[in-house]
């Protein structure tokens, strides 16, 4: 599982700030640096652009 960094909105709202966010795998229709994202912290589910050198490779996913 590929896990990102990413300041969460619901959690930053209860003084949280930065949180483990993991990638969801099933939204495959999404453009190129374009992810949907679950907080690990309260599970909130979004939608982040990431730059070229943050997007997982397939071969990162699968080592994880």
């Amino acid at each position: 599982m590929a896990l990102l960094r990413i300041n969460c909105r619901v959690c930053a709202k209860a003084g949280h700030g930065m949180q483990n966010h993991s990638i969801v795998e099933e939204f495959t229709n999404l453009p190129p640096n374009i992810v949907c994202v679950q907080c690990l912290g309260c599970g909130v589910m979004g939608i982040e652009m990431l730059l070229d050198s943050n997007v997982p490779t397939a071969e990162d996913i699968l080592h994880d």
